[in-house]
């Protein structure tokens, strides 16, 4: 899990968007040694607001054998 800390700027008419990067570690013995799939599942903190969240692009980076 990662949190995503970015906020737009609501000074502006309509808010501009804020990009943000995660990275995400994976574990040095995964459970699986290959994949064709993954999830992406958001928690809100508010249930009455929508998130308002885009995935732009995802870059996956093999490590070194």
């Amino acid at each position: 899990m990662e949190p995503v800390l970015s906020t737009p700027d609501t000074r502006t008419d309509p808010p501009e968007p804020v990009f943000e990067t995660l990275s995400f570690r994976i574990p040095e013995i995964p459970a699986v040694r290959q994949f064709d799939q993954f999830q992406v599942v958001y928690y809100r903190n508010r249930a009455d607001k929508s998130a308002r969240v885009a995935i732009r692009r995802f870059v996956l980076i093999p490590r070194a054998l």
